[in-house]
């Protein structure tokens, strides 16, 4: 009998990637690993491992066991979890040679330890991460499994990078400079880099003030529409976060769907979804989103992306403005 095959849960930020991972824990057949390129990894202790949860920070995670558990076997005397290191997380979000590119050796061994841990204890693994959406093709050829792409509604992301941001947590909006930041083969980062040059400079300080705030919203809906469309066409199933949420029928389907790829039974019912306030309105809505259209159109060619690819980056585009003018009108009323 064949083995059961691993699990790779790819999503981006504030995607309710950490409900969707914690629904696969509850399964006793899998050994769910969260956040396999989080920094936290470099130097994770025992203490650490055993303690850090959602009631750490203003999260709005689902109440779960710590975050870490699972790596506990991994952890090395002196702290980090053993294969990892920290050049794995936004230095590599793209593989060698951009997003067509192949997955470093390191990442291999260190993705290879996690599988060989999970089935040690005869159970299937699953990895979760919000920092591979550049690096699904590069995994799925490198190391098989079973790929789930995980997306939510582009405005409702923003405006938890957004809130997160208001409320003293800027990670998730350094990360997208940090991100565009590097240097690297890719022609739509390239040109996202310019768009960065052009409006604010490469410091990734500066972005943190006020005027800055469209900006970096268009340059947020380019670089998700970019990996989001690549990461779908790589994947063997995508799941819209939203309407996981709203829609019972899409539900049991995607269990379904989920249990045929890869045997697991996973529970998907529960989801809720929740558009927060963002700390800073857009002060040019109309431009923005303009904007962010023209940053599509020249995301498709540079993918060579087919048609049903590019239907899905229109969709998402689509989808984010109509809950941009959603939750403007309620905050108008």
């Amino acid at each position: 009998m064949p083995a059961a095959p691993l699990v790779f849960l790819h999503s981006g930020y504030r995607t309710s990637s950490t409900w969707l991972w914690s629904r696969f824990r509850l399964l006793p057949q899998a050994w769910c690993f969260n956040e396999i390129y989080n920094e936290e990894l470099c130097e994770l202790t025992p203490e650490r491992a055993q303690s850090w949860s959602s009631a750490d920070w203003n999260s709005h995670h689902p109440d779960t066991a710590p975050y870490f558990l699972e790596f506990l076997p991994l952890i090395r005397p002196e702290g980090g979890v053993a294969g990892y290191d920290l050049a794995m997380s936004l230095p590599g979000f793209l593989p060698v040679g951009g997003l067509n590119g192949t997955l470093p050796e390191a990442d291999v061994a260190y993705l290879r330890g996690l599988v060989a841990l999970a089935e040690g204890r005869g159970r299937q693994a699953v990895l979760s991460s919000t920092r591979s959406l550049g690096r699904v093709a590069a995994a799925r050829r490198a190391l098989g499994g079973v790929h789930l792409f995980l997306y939510r509604d582009l405005w409702q992301q923003w405006s938890s990078f957004s809130w997160q941001q208001g409320d003293g947590n800027t990670y998730f909006m350094l990360a997208i400079i940090t991100l565009v930041a590097q240097d690297g083969p890719d022609s739509f980062f390239r040109l996202l880099r310019l768009y960065m040059a052009s409006h604010c400079g490469r410091e990734v300080g500066a972005w943190s003030a006020p005027e800055h705030n469209e900006s970096l919203f268009i340059m947020f809906c380019g670089l998700h529409l970019y990996l989001s469309m690549a990461a779908r066409r790589a994947a063997h199933l995508s799941l819209d976060a939203n309407r996981l949420a709203a829609d019972p029928a899409y539900v049991v389907a995607m269990q379904a769907e989920i249990r045929r790829l890869c045997g697991l039974a996973v529970d998907l019912s529960g989801a809720v979804s929740v558009c927060q306030r963002p700390s800073r309105p857009l002060p040019r809505p109309d431009h923005a989103w303009r904007q962010v259209e023209l940053l599509l159109r020249a995301a498709i060619p540079v993918l060579q992306a087919d048609d049903d690819t590019a239907a899905f980056g229109y969709t998402l585009l689509r989808q984010a403005q109509e809950s941009f003018s959603a939750s403007s009108a309620g905050l108008a009323g």
